[in-house]
């Protein structure tokens, strides 16, 4: 489980096919230590390091995963988001991340206003109901709070600090993002949807 506050950013310095699955190695500047077999994310995907190297770590990535985020699409030299996995000594910043993606959105809007940046993200319909003004949403890893909803876009002030110190700064309009809706939001579809059954 993750807080959505990104700790540091990666390049990717390679990344190669294994089987149908791809291994992905990352060039990591400063983290929390780590062991193989832990948990990270990597924009938002909860990953497993599989090698450790001095600035480096690499990830195996399933089908599954290649088919369900945008990391079908990443290459080489582009830049990732990293948080290590929260401990029960931590504080939460930001809100409950399991770095399980509901699906992939698209940037539509990403400019200066005032000093905050303005961040609009195309969601489907299905990602779109679970979608609440000032509520929270994980983009490629990032706790973030919904600020406005225009049809199918979510739109967010990023603040500067978030802006500067994720992948955000590197981001154009037509970029695709993973994204994790709050998880509070599901459990309640689920319920309701179960209680209407029973009805």
């Amino acid at each position: 489980m993750f807080g959505g506050i990104v700790e540091c950013t990666g390049r990717i310095k390679n990344i190669s096919w294994r089987g149908r699955g791809k291994r992905l190695t990352v060039g990591v500047e400063k983290v929390q230590e780590v062991n193989i077999g832990d948990s990270i994310s990597v924009n938002g995907v909860c990953l497993t390091v599989v090698e450790k190297k001095e600035g480096f770590l690499s990830f195996d990535i399933s089908p599954e995963t290649l088919s369900t985020t945008t990391f079908s699409c990443l290459k080489t030299g582009d830049l990732v988001n990293i948080e290590s996995s929260l401990s029960l000594k931590d504080r939460i910043g930001g809100h409950f991340v399991l770095g399980h993606v509901d699906g992939v959105g698209r940037i539509v809007k990403l400019f200066p206003s005032g000093d905050f940046y303005r961040l609009g993200v195309y969601v489907d319909g299905k990602l779109s109901q679970y979608m609440v003004r000032k509520g929270p949403v994980a983009i490629d890893g990032i706790s973030l709070t919904i600020a406005d909803i225009v049809g199918n876009s979510i739109e967010i002030a990023v603040i500067p600090y978030t802006f500067n110190n994720t992948s955000l700064k590197e981001k154009r309009i037509g970029d695709l993002v993973n994204i994790e809706v709050d998880i509070l939001g599901k459990y309640v579809e689920n319920f309701l949807k179960k209680s209407i059954e029973e009805m």
